[in-house]
C-alpha cells in the first residue's frame, strides 16, 4: 500500500487539547449556572416582592433606563447566555473530537467573543455615564471630596474593564490565528 493512500494521520498538538480541555471546564459551568440562574430568577419573580419593589422604583424615577431593561429581559437575556455556553461546550468537545465544524464554530465564537469585549467598552461607558448621572450619591450637594472619590472609582473600574476587554480580545485573537494555522488545520483534516 502507498502512503498517499494511507497518509499518516496529524499529531495531536497540545495546544488544541489545552483549548479544548478549558473551555469544556468553562462553558460548563457556564451552562450549569446559566441553569441555576433561570431557577433562581423564575423563583425571585413568583414571589413579587421583588417585582413591587422594581416597579416602586420606576414610579419614582430612581431606575436607570439600562437597569430597567436588563430587569425587563433577564430571562432573555439568561436564555441567551445558556445557549451560548451550550454552543461553546458543544464546539469544544468537538474540539477535543479534532471535528472541522467545531474548529470553524470555535474561530466564529472567538470573533463574536472580541466583538463583545470590544461593543461592551462602549456600552460600558454608556452605563457608567447613566449610573453616575442618576445615583443621588453624586448629587451636587454631596461633599466635594466624597464626589471626586466616587467618580475616581467608577474611573478606575472602567480602566480595569478596558483592560480586560482588550486583553480578552487580543487573547481571542491569538486563538483564532492559532486555530487557523496549517499545523492545526492539518489535526483537522486527517482521518481518524
Amino acid at each position: 500500500m502507498s502512503s498517499a493512500a494511507n497518509p499518516t494521520p496529524a499529531e495531536r498538538s497540545d495546544f488544541v487539547t489545552l483549548l479544548a480541555w478549558v473551555f469544556i471546564g468553562l462553558s460548563g459551568l457556564a451552562t450549569l449556572m446559566a441553569t441555576f440562574q433561570y431557577m433562581m430568577v423564575n423563583f425571585a419573580m413568583s414571589i413579587g416582592q421583588m417585582q413591587d419593589a422594581m416597579n416602586d422604583a420606576k414610579s419614582r424615577g430612581d431606575f436607570p433606563p439600562a437597569a430597567e431593561f436588563m430587569l425587563d429581559h433577564v430571562r432573555q437575556l439568561i436564555g441567551a447566555f445558556f445557549l451560548l455556553s451550550l454552543v461553546t461546550l458543544v464546539a469544544s468537545i468537538g474540539l477535543l473530537k479534532r471535528w472541522n465544524w467545531a474548529r470553524l464554530v470555535f474561530i466564529c465564537l472567538m470573533a463574536l467573543g472580541i466583538a463583545w469585549n470590544l461593543a461592551g467598552l462602549f456600552l460600558q461607558r454608556l452605563l457608567m455615564s447613566t449610573v453616575l448621572s442618576s445615583m443621588p450619591v453624586i448629587q451636587p450637594n454631596m461633599p466635594q471630596d466624597f464626589r471626586a472619590q466616587f467618580e475616581s472609582m467608577m474611573m478606575g473600574m472602567q480602566v480595569m474593564g478596558a483592560i480586560f476587554a482588550l486583553g480578552f480580545s487580543v487573547l481571542f485573537g491569538w486563538i483564532i490565528k492559532r486555530l487557523m494555522s496549517s499545523d492545526v488545520r492539518r489535526e483537522f483534516e486527517a482521518p481518524r
